[in-house]
């Protein structure tokens, strides 16, 4: 893995570097310690101990990254098998099938549901930056409903950090008709090159043709480049179930982690959109 955070339960993530490291644990134990080589941190997904492996290597051509650690760490983190298991990051082969979804709520699951009702605004923050597109509260709320009826809380390889693109990957397929479209993201111009396909006012219209625009995710799954073990996901949109837009995406958990520790206060939206989620929660649930 790439990144890392000093916590377990924290939110805010850094991507991994000599300085970044440095700066951040002052070299300090529990970060390092003396006698060993390696320094150590927590995994952002799955909040196990993790070791930093190569943060002072000479070998510039190898990044330094994080590895589990299978280990209880004192003064940071205790080790938990079963959160290792569950990790995406683990070194262990990971793979999406149809058994990735629990059939009761467990801690993970819980603790996401839990943090989804206190920062469902930055999920939703989130998506629109990844699809372009910005929902209105009866998509916001048919989705919220969607993914609580199919326990998209449970998905085996969900956490908190990755919540969501979860969120966004457990929809089937969404219709956007009418939505607002970013006219800076890439899905723009893929839309008003369609011939059925008209925007005004940065909202998506038809051209006196009958259309249905659908997105959704595929393909979650991690990848290992050079020692680092990324997640991805496959963004695509659909028109009248043809495919005309598809963008492979990397799941940056300090895009999130910027996001919800972002400085600006919570706008009325922002508010709304945490009471749509707890509301939802209330009659799908029972924490």
């Amino acid at each position: 893995m790439d990144t890392y955070k000093l916590r377990p339960k924290w939110t805010k993530i850094n991507t991994i570097s000599k300085e970044n490291f440095e700066k951040d644990t002052g070299k300090l134990e529990p970060y390092y310690q003396v006698d060993r080589d390696s320094q150590y941190a927590v995994c952002p997904a799955c909040d196990n101990p993790i070791s930093i492996i190569g943060l002072y290597n000479p070998n510039t051509k190898i990044r330094p990254y994080g590895k589990h650690y299978p280990k209880t760490v004192e003064k940071l983190a205790v080790y938990d098998r079963y959160r290792y298991e569950a990790c995406p990051y683990a070194s262990h082969v990971w793979k999406d099938t149809t058994k990735n979804v629990k059939s009761k709520i467990d801690g993970v699951a819980k603790e996401v549901i839990e943090f989804m009702q206190e920062n469902f605004d930055s999920v939703i923050r989130l998506l629109r930056q990844i699809t372009g597109i910005v929902f209105n509260d009866k998509l916001i709320e048919q989705m919220i409903q969607h993914f609580l009826s199919v326990k998209g809380y449970a998905y085996h390889n969900a956490y908190v950090m990755n919540s969501a693109w979860i969120f966004g990957y457990m929809q089937w397929r969404v219709r956007f008709y009418g939505m607002i479209i970013d006219n800076t993201h890439p899905i723009y111009n893929a839309l008003t090159s369609h011939p059925c396909v008209k925007i005004e006012n940065n909202r998506l219209v038809t051209n006196n043709e009958f259309i249905k625009p659908e997105f959704y995710f595929l393909l979650h799954r991690t990848q290992q480049k050079q020692n680092i073990k990324s997640e991805y996901i496959n963004y695509y949109i659909d028109i009248n179930e043809h495919n005309i837009f598809e963008q492979e995406i990397k799941i940056d958990l300090s895009q999130f982690s910027s996001i919800l520790n972002r400085k600006t206060a919570k706008t009325d939206n922002d508010i709304r959109y945490i009471e749509m989620f707890r509301n939802a929660c209330k009659q799908y649930l029972v924490l």
